[in-house]
């Protein structure tokens, strides 16, 4: 059975008036997700969701045609048959009698035949497709039921009477004495024209209704709403979704959300409206005039992501799953129709509150994250036009850089941003993320025109789940409204940040809308012009639009970088400006430029057009050392102290582990050697944020704090001299003339002073004391040193709430130190916002950043004159470098790039480059350390790739690092495998996941030691399976394109035993499709099925001494099982016998997990 998932809903609501040139049309007919309508010429064009074929019609002329739930039939003018799209339950296999008339139901078809008998086919699990015996005049399908109206003008139904959509029909014609002259049964309702031309609706939970001061010539039931056509043309709607269109029609169509009319001149009109205040079947006594305004605009797509939902015990979903749809319940109240809105969640929605799920409404189910997310995206890409709006709402479980989609599935701030880009430019982008530590996505995140609103800044939660309000609560309170962005926001701010019973305990909302990414006061001007729902054309009447691509975005100096200004937007244009650091001025729209400068540097672009608009785009470029510089001199050293690690509860450690390990890489930015760097940390670090710990830069563990803060005092100042720069920066908690480095480790202001006394006269002393109260309290304590300069984040005896809430730490100083500021200046913007946020933040204490560079020990006006023109290491003092420094050991040792699993290595360090004698060797194998020998053998096991590090130390306890990466194939064990992608056809919603984990397996298998020589490929498409992965399809690895599957199948396992040799290991892997009667879909509808008993005899032709496993993922597969089972064989399926083999929760009543 086929997973069926609602990949969006691309409805005719974005339209008003469709007009074809070359024919007009005759008929109309909506589907669930799709229509088709039938040409004055007999052909057939149908439009929206396509992936199982449904809208894709064959060429031919008929007489009619008919939408259904996911497939569309029609009749040819002899009479004949023909329906696409999906046919899992035959219901796309009409018979082959000739027909007056048919109909495409929900997953049934029926017809009459020309004698007037009903015949019907597909799925029948509530008898929707056993008509009574009868002639009949005229035949309608629905969801799960059927009507159809006698030859003696009664109506009579059968199927599902779950919301009363049968009802007691005998009773309305003989009660009354009334005859009917047509009937049409909608997915939870039907409605009928008595011969009067009077109206009558009954289900849909709904007392049957009869109206009896209009009539009609014709009447459609959707899903929701209903629609008739008047004596004159004029159709009139009500329900949810009933607004009427405008025009003069022969006939009407009603949808899921949409209608469509055919004018008397052949032109289709469709609408789309949601009308939650209506009754759905309440047909009404006057005509549809004081409806809402008839309008053709759709504000644009909306993406709602419940982030979290897969988690085992996942305490925070219930609220997850309660927003998520609310928020679609809003964005329906603001214009957004189902069809606008992609819905990605392990559960699906219940938008109306009915207690019934709404599957039609679950686009994404999250089974499989990544696709699904990229798949959704590519088609809200494809729908969103110039000027409308993109909703992007997101609540759930996070971490900084990332939200834990699944349990098993992290979506990076870098690949959301990827996603994003695909969206077409001049849209208005609206991304609302309700998280713990949102707003570590803002600046990854920002572009112009887009508006980021966060629940929370980077490093602080969000909510107390526990409590019903929140960021969201508030958010959609004044959504409704009808508030712009910017009040929106002020509102989320003044509500909770300012009444601590709600239960917010630290973290800040964030709103980030001119594109720097940051949240300040210059935030608030594009948002205080934006509605959701209503898209301003404001910022877009100019059709200039700057932009530029880089030919990198950082990287080590030198830097060359090339600046494309072709993908700017307008016509006309004249003039290409570049403007770096306001100093280099280039022309021309493709410049080439070296930066030779670490720091971050900004490039704008101004573009200019024949009538003098202009139009300007800046980006910001970063420029580094080398995390060891080439030359040996360095400008100084330095100290990075990580406190409070051995904290049994410390909820600053995440907060110091980042800010730490960020002042490690702005100090190599700016010129300090990586010996001269001395970190402290109690956990190894990952300086590079590369996953692999960096245990090369780890000075000390802090487990003996006493020691290691006395020995490392005496290495960095022991080769200072004169006009270098000694740096320490502590990070961690503090109280007054306190850091905290341990739970039971204090360093006192005068132990630091006592350290400080080891350099000598004429160094630049830069401390930067970063602790979370009192640090202004070291002012005085450390004064009286002309060459040293203090800087705290808190005066004596405040806090530094910004530690907690991350604001502007004293830490985030060191990102306008890589601007290539001052420090001085650096510190004028630093304390400039701080202030911003003091005033910002009703609650918050105060608190007043320190600077004392006149060794008074207070802060005044006098301070500042000394570090005005001073920089952190590099460019301030790189023409002042020592010409002596400290000896420095060198090390390296050999490796080959592959080698293979139990092969013994012998590894020497390799000393002759040393100008110092090693006294200390350290392997390390990824995290484990191996060996403490300068000379060893080793074998690697364990396959993969692999990071092995050499750590040695002189006498002098000076590191010497080399590292090297391995990867570990395992060879002997080699053998065969076969890869057989089942169901490979174009009509087939799953085989995008059955070609990506086929080829998923193909790599897996190479990476185990499999060559492609060994890797028998069946599948009707080529692999893209090289490594790394260049996006070509490799025909060459395609061994059997399954256009004979039975052949190419028997050839498969015939090739694999003729190379299989004793002691080697087969493998057969299967994706796609299966049936509970024992067969295995491989390439329909051919058809040809791989049942079990066929399976075996292909394995028994293995030789025998062979190891054997055999994975199976598909429904049923565990009905192979018995058949296949011996001795040496392995055996893994998705499913037992009975069951699918994921969750497939658009068919609840009939689906099981396996």
């Amino acid at each position: 059975m086929k997973q069926k998932i609602f990949v969006g809903l691309i409805m005719l609501s974005l339209l008003t008036i469709v007009q074809q040139v070359f024919a007009t049309y005759e008929q109309i007919s909506m589907g669930m997700y799709h229509s088709c309508a039938l040409k004055s010429n007999g052909s057939i064009a149908c439009w929206g969701y396509n992936s199982d074929g449904r809208s894709t019609p064959p060429d031919g002329v008929f007489s009619q045609v008919s939408a259904g739930g996911t497939h569309s039939c029609a009749l040819k003018n002899n009479g004949e048959a023909l329906c696409w799209g999906w046919n899992e339950y035959d219901q796309a296999s009409p018979p082959t009698d000739m027909f007056s008339q048919i109909s495409a139901g929900g997953t049934h078809t029926c017809g009459l035949t020309n004698n007037g008998n009903a015949v019907c086919w597909g799925a029948d699990e509530h008898g929707q497709s056993t008509p009574p015996i009868g002639i009949f005049k005229q035949i309608s399908t629905g969801g799960y039921h059927t009507c159809a109206l006698k030859n003696d003008d009664s109506v009579v139904c059968w199927g599902s009477n779950e919301s009363d959509q049968i009802g007691q029909y005998d009773s309305y014609s003989t009660h009354t004495g009334d005859k009917f002259s047509q009937v049409s049964a909608g997915i939870y309702h039907t409605c009928a024209l008595r011969s009067d031309g009077t109206a009558v609706c009954w289900g849909g939970s709904q007392l049957p209704i009869e109206i009896q001061d209009q009539t009609f010539t014709q009447i459609s039931a959707g899903r929701h709403h209903t629609c008739a056509l008047k004596h004159n043309g004029e159709a009139v709607c009500w329900g949810d979704d009933g607004i009427s269109p405008l025009g003069v029609f022969k006939q009407i169509s009603v949808g899921n959300n949409n209608s469509c009319g055919v004018k008397t001149n052949g032109d289709l009109v469709c609408q789309s409206w949601r009308l939650n205040d209506l009754s759905n079947y309440a047909i009404p006594t006057q005509p549809a005039t004081d409806a809402l305004p008839v309008t053709s605009f759709s504000p644009g797509q909306a993406m709602i992501i419940a982030a979290g939902g897969a988690h085992g015990i996942n305490t925070l979903f219930p609220y997850t799953n309660s927003y998520t749809q609310k928020m679609y319940a809003r964005l329906n109240t603001l214009g957004f129709s189902d069809g606008d809105i992609t819905y990605l969640n392990p559960i699906a929605p219940d938008i109306d509150g009915d207690g019934y799920l709404e599957f039609e409404n679950q686009d994404y189910d999250l089974s499989s994250p990544e696709n699904q997310l990229t798949m959704a995206f590519t088609q809200i890409a494809k729908r969103l036009q110039t000027g409308q709006q993109f909703v992007l709402y997101i609540h759930g479980h996070a971490k900084p850089d990332f939200i834990q989609l699944t349990k098993n599935y992290e979506l990076s701030a870098t690949k959301l941003k990827s996603l994003m880009d695909l969206l077409p430019e001049n849209t208005q982008q609206i991304i609302i993320l309700d998280t713990v530590h949102s707003g570590s996505f803002l600046d990854k995140l920002a572009k112009v025109n887009r508006i980021i609103l966060t629940s929370s800044d980077d490093l602080s939660a969000s909510w107390t789940a526990s409590l019903y309000e929140g960021f969201s609560g508030v958010l959609l309170t004044n959504l409704n409204h009808g508030e712009n962005l910017q009040s929106v926001f002020k509102k989320i701010e003044q509500r909770i940040h300012s009444n601590n019973e709600i239960g917010y305990n630290y973290g800040s909302s964030q709103l980030d809308d001119n594109g720097d990414g940051l949240y300040t006061e210059e935030d608030g001007e594009l948002s205080a012009k934006i509605y959701i729902g209503q898209p301003s054309t404001e910022i877009f009447t100019s059709p200039l639009v700057a932009n530029f691509k880089t030919s990198q975005l950082s990287g080590r100096v030198p830097l060359d970088i090339q600046l494309d200004a072709n993908i700017s937007q307008g016509e006309n244009i004249v003039e290409h400006i570049w403007d770096i650091d306001n100093k280099t001025r280039l022309e021309g729209n493709i410049v080439n430029f070296r930066i030779e400068v670490p720091g971050i540097h900004e490039v704008k672009l101004t573009i200019k057009d024949i009538d003098g608009k202009i139009s300007q785009k800046a980006q910001k470029i970063e420029a580094f050392f080398p995390l060891t510089p080439p030359d040996t001199n360095s400008v100084g050293s330095a100290i990075i102290i990580a406190g409070g690690g051995a904290h049994k509860e410390n909820i600053l450690f995440n907060t110091t582990k980042k800010w730490s390990k960020f002042s490690y890489r702005t100090l190599a930015s700016q010129g300090f050697n990586q010996n001269d760097i001395f970190y402290l940390i109690p956990q190894p670090p990952d300086i590079d944020s590369d996953g692999f710990i960096d245990k090369q830069y780890w000075s000390y563990d802090l487990s003996s704090p006493a020691q290691h803060i006395e020995e490392v005092f005496r290495k960095a100042t022991e080769c200072l001299s004169a006009e270098q720069q000694f740096f320490l920066h502590y990070i961690g908690p503090g109280k007054t003339d306190q850091l905290n480095i341990s739970s039971n480790y204090t360093f006192t202001a005068e132990m630091l002073n006592t350290q400080l006394q080891q350099l000598q006269p004429g160094i630049q002393q830069i401390l930067f004391l970063d602790s979370d109260y009192s640090s202004g309290s070291f002012l005085d304590d450390l004064s009286g040193v002309s060459e040293r300069t203090i800087i705290t984040p808190t005066a004596i005896n405040e806090h530094n709430t910004d530690y907690l809430t991350s604001h502007k730490s004293i830490s985030d100083f060191l990102k306008t130190i890589l601007r290539g500021e001052f420090i001085e200046e650096s510190f004028y913007y630093f304390s400039r916002m701080v202030e911003f946020n003091n005033n910002r933040y009703l609650g918050f204490s105060s608190q007043h950043p320190q600077l004392d560079d006149n060794g008074d020990g207070i802060y005044d006006s006098l301070d500042g004159e000394y570090t005005e023109n001073m920089y952190l290491g590099f460019p301030g003092i790189v023409a002042r470098r020592s010409t002596t420094s400290c000896p420095r050991p060198s090390i390296d040792f050999q490796l080959p790039e592959e080698i293979k699993t139990s092969t013994p290595l012998t590894l020497q360090a390799d000393t002759s480059a040393s100008n110092t004698p090693l006294v200390e060797y350290h392997w390390w194998l990824d995290n484990q350390l191996i060996s403490e020998e300068r000379s060893f053998n080793y074998t690697f096991n364990q396959e993969g790739d692999h990071v092995l590090t050499l750590f040695a130390l002189n006498g002098e306890q000076r590191a010497a690092v080399a590292q090297k990466e391995i990867r570990v194939v395992n060879r002997e064990k080699q053998g065969q495998a076969i890869i057989l992608a089942a169901g490979g056809v174009l009509q087939n919603t799953l085989y995008p996941l059955t070609n990506q984990f086929a080829q998923d397996m193909y790599l897996l298998l190479k990476m185990r030691g499999y060559s492609d020589e060994d890797i028998i490929y069946l599948n009707p498409h080529a692999p893209n399976v090289n490594i790394p992965m260049d996006h070509h399809l490799e025909s060459e690895n395609l061994d059997f394109d399954l256009f004979d599957p039975q052949r190419d199948i028997e050839q498969a396992f015939t090739q694999a035993a003729s190379r299989l040799k004793p002691g080697e290991q087969f493998i057969f892997y299967v994706h796609g499709h299966a049936q509970p009667s024992g067969r295995m879909y491989v390439l329909p509808p051919s058809p040809y099925y791989l049942s079990p008993q066929l399976l075996r005899e292909q394995l028994d032709r293995l030789p025998e001494g062979i190891e054997q496993i055999i994975i199976l993922d598909t429904c049923y597969s565990g009905m192979f099982f018995k058949e296949l089972a011996r001795p040496g064989r392995i055996l893994l399926s998705s499913s037992d016998d009975v069951s699918l083999s994921w969750n497939s929760q658009q068919f609840p009543l009939h689906s099981k997990k396996g």
